[in-house]
């Protein structure tokens, strides 16, 4: 079987562009935990007067408000969650859009309400949008990515599209770590909404040439056919050292399509 390596270095190579936005400077934030924004934001239809993070952060300590990972509050952590509420347009000037808008207790866990507005924001905020567009169509209905980092700490190379012979790779460049590190906030969110689940093919066994360091493979949960596991379908069915990246994506989609999805 012909390595990953040898066929990759053929696929052609597309910069990665995010849509512009308009009056946000800034738009990524690194934010894993929904329950601390939610919980900020409900702080803030508590408490209408807030307007400076002194008072948010002095409001924090008195409610008990803890972070999931035990972090201490500070002045910054807090800056950006206020700064990603007003992204993602929950906050203007410091008013929250609805006072309803979540429904769990500080420090609860979120409710189905909570997910579905979560879920809302994940599907149409740009910044997801952006990579949204990244995954790829097995079937009509079913999608996935490929992705690895190189020369990077973060994610910066997606593999958008595969033939017998060639493939695309979108590829951030080093200087736009902000929007590769972004790619992890992403996956993040879309695992706890149960919106995409992701795997390092790793886990399978298969070792790779530095070139695509921690391989992975990321698919829409709500597009894939009932039943259907990549883990145990790449476990059974790819045994060799080196996986050749168009012979997987052919193998899920013949699976698919034989079994009628």
């Amino acid at each position: 079987m012909n390595s990953i390596f040898e066929n990759i270095r053929q696929f052609d190579q597309i910069q990665f562009t995010p849509q512009p936005a308009e009056d946000k400077a800034w738009s990524y934030f690194n934010l894993y935990y929904l329950r601390e924004i939610k919980d900020i934001y409900q702080l803030f239809a508590t408490y209408p007067g807030i307007n400076n993070i002194q008072k948010l952060k002095a409001i924090c300590e008195a409610e008990g408000v803890l972070s999931e990972n035990g972090k201490t509050w500070t002045y910054r952590n807090l800056l950006e969650i206020v700064n990603a509420l007003h992204k993602l347009d929950l906050l203007e000037e410091n008013h929250v859009v609805d006072t309803n808008l979540f429904n769990s207790p500080i420090n609860a866990s979120l409710t189905p309400k909570d997910i579905q507005v979560f879920t809302t924001l994940y599907m149409k905020y740009i910044r997801f949008v952006d990579f949204h567009a990244l995954f790829y169509n097995i079937t009509p209905n079913s999608k996935c990515v490929f992705y690895y980092k190189e020369q990077s700490r973060f994610y910066n190379r997606f593999i958008t599209q595969i033939c017998e012979d060639n493939g695309s790779i979108v590829r951030i460049e080093n200087y736009a770590s902000e929007i590769a590190r972004f790619w992890d906030v992403y996956t993040k969110w879309g695992e706890e909404l149960k919106v995409i689940n992701k795997y390092p093919l790793k886990l399978f066994g298969i070792t790779y040439p530095s070139l695509c360091k921690d391989l992975a493979i990321a698919y829409f949960l709500n597009k894939m056919p009932s039943g259907f596991s990549v883990l145990e379908y790449i476990s059974s069915d790819f045994s060799s050292d080196y996986i050749y990246l168009p012979k997987l994506y052919w193998y899920i989609k013949i699976w698919i399509l034989y079994r009628g999805y």
